[in-house]
């Protein structure tokens, strides 16, 4: 899709969540819901903001132990890297945030940029494999209704076909066959995609999982919103699904409407459920924006979002194919 098209299609879809927004917000109950807000628990709610925060640090170690057998890099640069993306992430959309991960550990940490953008895709596999087993574990444990045993089933599938493809041995006599850019790419893809190198990562994205579901429940508690174990799964799931591509800066809206559909199904207003969501995503978001001001301050922020939005409109690196080079624009020459 060409840029122009993409940008028309962003305004318009954007346009649209403002109306419907703007009447929303005219026959929305204020003051029951600022009555609401006024009662929540801020002590557990800080506890749900704690929380949370475990949950970046999982996404980031996975990343780490993903690019050790083809690039290692520090613990705090992959830490660096994800905090930076996920800030970015809340400030704009589409691939911006991912395209400022792969930037920060190339410039940083020496990696090459196609190895780069690798591991970002690999990653993004490792978290839907740790969430169909999410999904899987947390159905021996609760009664799901029946919408989220489809997801359950589909979730279990997914991990069978992935161990199959894993224990597949003849990937090597395929990508024999392939151009010497794509072979290189899939060469790549083997060494960070192996029985022995997936497990931790693999944990750890499951771990991520839980938290988030952690956190989506101590919120509703914090809020004073009653729902089952399930509930909190189902409202995981669909922010999820919501969040797959960004219309909005950090999603803000379509976020808040996903926890409405969520928690209607067992029986939260739909006050409350917008609630939930404004809180939920304060103190997903707040946090990260705070910490990425005290690492970079704001004006290296702007800066390098503005960088970032550049590459993406300009259908720049993260959308490079897989024979791409490791040039990367130079850094040092922007921050001057």
């Amino acid at each position: 899709m060409k840029p122009r098209v993409r940008k028309a299609l962003g305004w318009a879809v954007g346009l649209g969540i403002a109306v419907a927004a703007v009447g929303t917000l005219r026959r929305f109950p204020w003051e029951e819901t600022g009555g609401a807000l006024l009662d929540t628990d801020f002590l557990l709610l800080t506890v749900a903001l704690l929380v949370n925060l475990n949950s970046l640090i999982a996404k980031g170690w996975a990343w780490q132990l993903l690019l050790r057998p083809v690039a290692p890099i520090g613990w705090w640069g992959a830490q660096r890297a994800t905090l930076t993306g996920t800030a970015l992430t809340y400030l704009s959309t589409g691939v911006v945030g991912e395209a400022a991960r792969a930037r920060s550990i190339v410039r940083y940490d020496g990696t090459p940029w196609q190895t780069a953008v690798t591991s970002i895709i690999v990653l993004r596999l490792v978290e839907g494999i740790g969430f169909a087993i999410f999904v899987v574990l947390v159905a021996l444990a609760i009664d799901l209704p029946p919408a989220l045993r489809v997801v359950q089933i589909v979730a279990a599938a997914t991990i069978v076909a992935g161990w199959v493809a894993l224990r597949f041995r003849g990937w090597g006599r395929w990508t024999a066959r392939l151009p010497s850019r794509l072979r290189h790419w899939a060469e790549l893809l083997g060494g960070m995609v192996t029985p022995r190198q997936l497990p931790a990562p693999v944990a750890l994205a499951v771990a991520n999982w839980v938290i988030q579901w952690a956190t989506y429940a101590l919120t509703f508690r914090a809020t004073h919103i009653d729902v089952p174990a399930a509930g909190s799964m189902a409202a995981v799931l669909a922010a999820n699904v919501a969040g797959l591509v960004a219309v909005t800066p950090g999603n803000v809206g379509v976020f808040q409407a996903s926890i409405v559909v969520g928690l209607l199904p067992f029986g939260v207003p739909l006050q409350r459920g917008i609630l939930a969501g404004l809180v939920l995503q304060a103190i997903q978001v707040l946090p990260v924006l705070g910490l990425a001001v005290a690492m970079m301050g704001l004006r290296g922020l702007r800066q390098l979002r503005r960088q970032e939005n550049a590459m993406a409109a300009s259908d720049g690196a993260p959308n490079a194919p897989p024979g791409a080079t490791g040039d990367v624009p130079d850094l040092q020459r922007d921050e001057r």
